[in-house]
């Protein structure tokens, strides 16, 4: 017999998912036709806090109506790894709820009415949210996007009212590991199997 020495490694692996920005934002409508106070652009302006009443409602907020949307173009094609909402937080918040999101490269028609079907569905919400509620929708698989829509399903006509929105994209891998050392006796015969056995049983 002769003396082995084998040496692996054990590794910890984790994604890194990295935000990426908005170009411009659109909707199905506008609250009050107000698009000053409560337009499409307050989804995507990095602004966390708003208020209904304020001078500037810092939320986007649609009107009444059945499906309201709000779309969101990327200021690239990206691969979208999830998307994440942060819900009206002064008041109504249960109104966020049965939200579709959906990604993909084909765009939406201005003023669009109806169910969106284009792209690929990325996740759901069924709600109800609460009042400034997150909720992070997750596309498993992620999507090759520079189009994302955000839709509530409801069964009724309803209000969209989002404070903002963010996106994030699958990154690289990173990579932690050590070597760790094993021995064992064996003669010139012992094949990978042998091996692989003998660590992992």
């Amino acid at each position: 017999n002769m003396k082995c020495i084998i040496f692996y490694f054990i590794n910890t692996a984790s994604k890194e998912y990295t935000k990426v920005a908005a170009k411009t934002a659109t909707a199905s409508s506008v609250h009050l036709y107000r698009n000053d106070f409560y337009g499409p652009q307050y989804a995507i302006d990095g602004r966390f806090q708003g208020h209904y009443d304020s001078p500037k409602g810092n939320i986007f907020h649609s009107e009444i109506q059945w499906y309201p949307w709000l779309k969101v173009e990327l200021i690239s094609t990206v691969n979208l790894h999830s998307v994440k909402i942060y819900n009206r937080a002064d008041w109504g918040g249960f109104r966020l709820h049965d939200v579709e999101v959906r990604a993909g490269t084909t765009q939406i028609k201005s003023k669009f009415k109806g169910i969106i079907t284009e792209n690929t569905l990325c996740g759901n919400f069924p709600g109800p949210g609460t009042d400034g509620s997150v909720h992070t929708i997750t596309c498993n698989p992620t999507i090759q996007a520079s189009v994302v829509t955000i839709q509530i399903l409801g069964t009724h006509d309803e209000y969209l009212q989002i404070y903002e929105v963010e996106f994030f994209q699958a990154g690289k891998f990173s990579f932690k590991g050590v070597g760790l050392g094993e021995k064992f006796y064996c003669n010139m015969t012992f094949n990978l199997f042998n091996v692989v056995h003998y660590l992992f049983g």
